[in-house]
């Protein structure tokens, strides 16, 4: 059977050129042995060292250009080495680890580490239930934005800088309290904030199907309030299902389908 190896020489201190190449072993029993390969030349290599100001277990990865070179970790000191390098490459480093933020210092290989924040957010309702599907909202004046929408536990934001954070909640079936906040992050803090929701409204949900009992997607449904002017709309999803939010407790609504060519019915 034919298979490919990879041969790639290592050493501590010599740089190998090519990196490494790629042999095919012999396909039948009477050629018993490989195709020769080039030589590899080996050749001083040089070193990057620096620091990452008492950080251990960053990733620190080498770039020539836009091509990947290698990577290393720093030790329990914040230090690291990086080589065998070719002299002639045009190096730059990277530095990687999960709650930090690394930014290069002038003229050198350290980096000065930003400890990050994060952010834990829990929507409750009167009986101390987690809320779903809220629309979260979590910006800053420095640019920073990330909405999106919670599940059945808590919402948890990663990787903030420190400063002054304005959390929002939305959900047509209920009320927040508080509903909009601001938040000041210090630097590698990691706070709960805790918003409690009051039911509202409530939802209908159904199917579309046609006469074949395919789904329809796409469609827009209505409620139209009977005693009241009021009116929310949603529309079908690829398994026809719908949901319209926002309903009040009480009122009587009428549930159409805004289509050409089709009557659907209810049941």
């Amino acid at each position: 059977m034919k298979a490919k190896l990879l041969i790639t020489p290592l050493s501590k201190q010599t740089l190998f050129l090519p990196r490494t190449q790629t042999i095919n072993t012999p396909t039948t029993h009477i050629q018993t042995c490989a195709s020769p390969i080039d030589d590899f030349i080996g050749r001083e290599g040089v070193f990057i060292r620096g620091v990452t100001h008492g950080v251990d277990g960053v990733t620190v990865k080498v770039w020539d250009g836009e091509e990947f070179v290698t990577e290393t970790v720093t030790d329990a000191q914040g230090k690291y080495v990086a080589g065998p390098l070719a002299p002639e490459g045009q190096y730059k480093l990277t530095a990687e680890k999960i709650g930090f933020n690394f930014v290069s210092v002038d003229d050198t290989h350290d980096f000065e580490a930003v400890v990050l924040s994060s952010l834990t957010v829990r929507i409750l309702d009167e009986s101390e239930q987690n809320v779903a599907d809220v629309f979260l909202s979590l910006s800053s004046s420095n640019q920073y934005r990330n909405n999106t929408v919670t599940g059945a536990s808590e919402t948890v934001f990663n990787n903030l800088y420190p400063g002054t954070y304005y959390l929002r909640a939305l959900l047509k079936e209920y009320s927040f309290t508080p509903n909009a906040q601001s938040i000041v992050l210090k630097k590698g803090e990691n706070p709960e904030i805790v918003l409690r929701g009051t039911r509202i409204a409530y939802s209908v949900m159904g199917t579309l199907r046609s006469l074949n009992g395919a789904p329809e997607e796409k469609l827009t449904v209505v409620a139209t309030g009977i005693e009241e002017n009021s009116y929310e709309e949603g529309s079908s999803d690829a398994e026809g299902k719908y949901r319209l939010r926002g309903l009040k407790a009480g009122n009587q609504y009428a549930i159409t389908v805004k289509v050409c060519f089709y009557v659907f019915f209810t049941n």
